[in-house]
């Protein structure tokens, strides 16, 4: 039989890979014998190798059709399958092959594979337990296994798995690989770090390896090192898609290096137009630098894809141009089911009976930020016969004077930085907190995946995100009459605690730089009115510009000052201003600077101009306490609403306004009215003796009587439930 001898030197060719001459032989082969199993079967094999895999598929079931039960055959159109993407059917393929070879280890693990690529987690581990039981001595089986086990929250059980892995097969790249990835999502960085190094060290040409251990330096705060990683990784692999994410948003969220970071958020999107939270990056560094040439299809879109229940934007960058409670919601909720589900709980908290409350703060910014601007009094104010307050810092800190009043003004800091969530969550347990406030929600370096193990009885959110976190294990939101309605309670999963003024507390003791800069200085002109808005850029919008610009050309004497961290921001707005009709020369950008010295130039304006539909928040609290009139429109949403709650609180209610043509007016009017404007200084100037907004105590009092009533609720075996404090309690 002339065609078993081209066979045999075909599969010989195969296997020390000189493809083509095997391609050749085995042609030659179904020629004289074209229902021959093994020549068909081998083809489609070598044809898969060609990364020809359609073609691939057609002849590994042409050759099935000639022997149906084969499980060298079906092995080989499971990973036919798997390269097509058709997980399902190359399960089928698999458990076909299995059912005459049930206990084949290699057929176990390929199954294991299919599952979790489907998303079957659960089936996947056990499948991978199996071809462990086989064959104990199956490297790849136990890391697959880990990985999948790391993915189920079961951490232990995976480390161990690593851990047999790299017994079994020191050697073995991807075990340590799968090892860091996990170490680096529950924040145990160091042993990332080494782990990604050793799968480095062994795979020079590692791509996902360096990705890892740039994730885990990024969350050192090690960003040159994270950035050298991410970069290396995709030298290697340019289309790494989780490098390519994460190197984009170090960029934008870290060094303010917008533009590459558009540039790798563009092509990523056109390598996987799904990408989770992607788009939603994307049109956040548009925004940061005013590249408004797509903005209202962009938001359209990622408005349809919160609707439609998709990952595609941060919660907090949605809140930036949303003004639907309902759209909020949604995306949070996403968000947190997504990112953030409930994990295997902790042992029951136990509900202690003790003289003082325990109160546990987590932020990311104890150190010098708007954040602890505004809370660092609150801290030092609270009543230490009723209360314990612990800070749980998830930041690097720094040796600002605010960092020195909030280590004198929390009972003790404890770092949880280096802290996976479940060890975090386990000191805070440790700690015995109470109630803990959740000072980030989804804003900066936030840890929401610490409250997701509930270690405190009773989880608050409040302060740093405004709005709901659509998180189950989140029981309370703080908030006040103005920002949250009752009739918008629906929008909310926590349950609403209103205080009697605004939710929004401030530091009576915050100094500002004895010495005003001259407008010269500041590089405005002397002579003109000044308006200003010192809002972070994406959360401006070209709607809202040209707003500004229709007031400037009603004042003919005036520029508007806006703020900035980038050149490009600054180009593109004074191009946008020419377009409708104002020369550049009326746009005047502000840089980054010092707090004391940002509050003392803030004197320099005339009136601060809020924004929709995120309100100004902790800045428009600088601007009154800096004694700065401002402007605002009451939105339809909580932050668009926290301008109104400031200026209630502040006895300036006449600086609201309602629709966009009353706000446009009353620039206007005050503009070429000076002694009303000075009337308003006047009051300002005196509120910060008398106002709520600035009476740190009085506010104390009122966060600490909706604690106590939080907690006679939790005592008496009751569910969370909304409320309003008096604002006569001061108990």
């Amino acid at each position: 039989m002339p065609w078993a001898d081209a066979l045999r030197r075909a599969v010989a060719l195969h296997q020390g890979g000189d493809l083509a001459s095997a391609e050749q032989l085995y042609h030659e082969v179904l020629i004289l014998h074209p229902d021959n199993f093994d020549a068909r079967h081998l083809l489609g094999v070598l044809r898969a190798q060609q990364g020809r895999h359609d073609d691939a598929q057609a002849l590994i079931q042409r050759a099935l059709s000639l022997r149906p039960g084969d499980p060298q055959g079906l092995a080989s159109l499971g990973k036919v399958q798997m390269a097509l993407g058709d997980f399902t059917g190359a399960l089928k393929s698999y458990d076909r092959a299995l059912a005459s070879h049930p206990g084949n280890p290699d057929l176990l693990y390929a199954r294991g594979n299919a599952l979790r690529e489907a998303g079957d987690l659960a089936a996947a581990e056990q499948s991978y337990l199996a071809a462990t039981r086989a064959h104990p001595g199956f490297a790849d089986a136990f890391s697959n296994r880990g990985a999948v086990l790391g993915r189920l929250g079961r951490v232990e059980e995976a480390l161990a798995c690593f851990d047999r892995a790299t017994r079994i097969a020191p050697g073995l790249a991807n075990a340590w690989n799968n090892r860091a990835s996990l170490l680096c999502e529950q924040g145990r960085l160091g042993e990332a770090v080494e782990s990604a190094s050793r799968a480095i060290a062994l795979k020079p040409g590692f791509a996902e390896a360096f990705a890892n251990r740039g994730g885990a330096h990024w969350q050192q705060k090690k960003i040159p090192a994270a950035l050298v990683d991410f970069n290396q990784a995709l030298a290697i692999n340019p289309n790494l898609l989780g490098a390519l994410s994460n190197r984009a948003r170090l960029l934008w969220s870290e060094t303010r290096d917008y533009e590459p970071a558009r540039r790798d958020l563009e092509h990523l999107l056109r390598l996987d137009p799904d990408f989770s939270l992607t788009e939603g990056d994307l049109f956040y560094v548009r925004a940061s630098i005013a590249d408004w040439k797509h903005f209202d299809d962009d938001a359209l879109s990622l408005i349809r894809g919160v609707r439609a229940g998709r990952p595609v934007v941060q919660p907090f960058i949605f809140q930036a141009f949303s003004t639907s409670p309902a759209d909020l919601l949604s995306c949070a909720a996403t968000h947190a089911a997504r990112e953030y589900p409930p994990q295997p709980p902790l042992a029951p908290a136990v509900i202690r009976e003790r003289a003082k409350i325990r109160l546990g703060y987590v932020c990311g910014e104890f150190r010098g930020h708007a954040t602890s601007y505004l809370s660092v009094g609150l801290f030092e104010q609270h009543d230490r016969d009723t209360f314990e307050v612990i800070g749980f810092d998830n930041g690097a800190g720094d040796d600002s004077p605010t960092r020195k009043r909030l280590e004198s003004g929390l009972d003790r800091i404890v770092p949880i930085t280096d802290m996976g969530d479940r060890q975090a969550a386990e000191r805070i347990r440790a700690e015995e907190v109470d109630i803990l406030i959740n000072l980030n929600g989804y804003y900066g370096a936030h840890r929401m995946g610490v409250f997701a193990h509930r270690p405190a009885p009773i989880q608050v959110n409040w302060l740093g995100f405004p709005g709901t976190l659509g998180a189950p294990y989140i029981d309370y939101i703080i908030a006040d009459p103005i920002v949250l309605p009752d009739d918008e309670r629906q929008f909310f999963t926590e349950q609403v605690v209103w205080l009697p003024e605004s939710y929004q507390v401030n530091d009576d003791r915050r100094r500002i730089a004895p010495r005003t800069r001259s407008r010269a200085e500041a590089g405005l002109p002397g002579d003109v009115f000044v308006f200003c808005n010192f809002n972070q850029p994406y959360k401006l919008s070209p709607a809202q510009l040209q707003a500004w610009l229709a007031i400037l050309a009603r004042v003919p004497h005036s520029v508007l000052w806006l703020w900035a961290d980038n050149p490009t921001f600054e180009l593109n707005v004074k191009l946008f201003a020419v377009r409708h009709g104002i020369a550049m020369e009326r746009i005047v950008i502000a840089g980054p600077m010092p707090v004391e010295d940002h509050l003392a130039r803030l004197k320099l304006a005339d009136l601060f101009l809020d924004s929709l539909p995120y309100n100004a928040h902790t800045t428009a609290s600088d601007a009154l306490w800096a004694g700065l009139p401002l402007l605002t429109q009451t939105g339809t949403t909580f932050a668009g609403r926290v301008a109104t709650s400031l200026l209630v609180a502040a006895g300036l209610p006449e600086l609201v306004t309602a629709t966009p043509q009353e706000y446009k007016n009353r620039a206007i009017e005050l503009a070429h009215n000076p002694q009303e404007l000075h009337a308003l200084r006047d009051r300002l100037a005196a509120a910060r003796n008398d106002c709520c907004l600035f009476d740190t105590e009085r506010f104390c009092r009122h966060i600490e009587s909706a604690y106590r009533d939080m907690w006679k609720h939790k005592r008496a075996g009751l569910a969370p439930q909304p409320f309003a404090v008096r604002s006569d309690s001061f108990d």
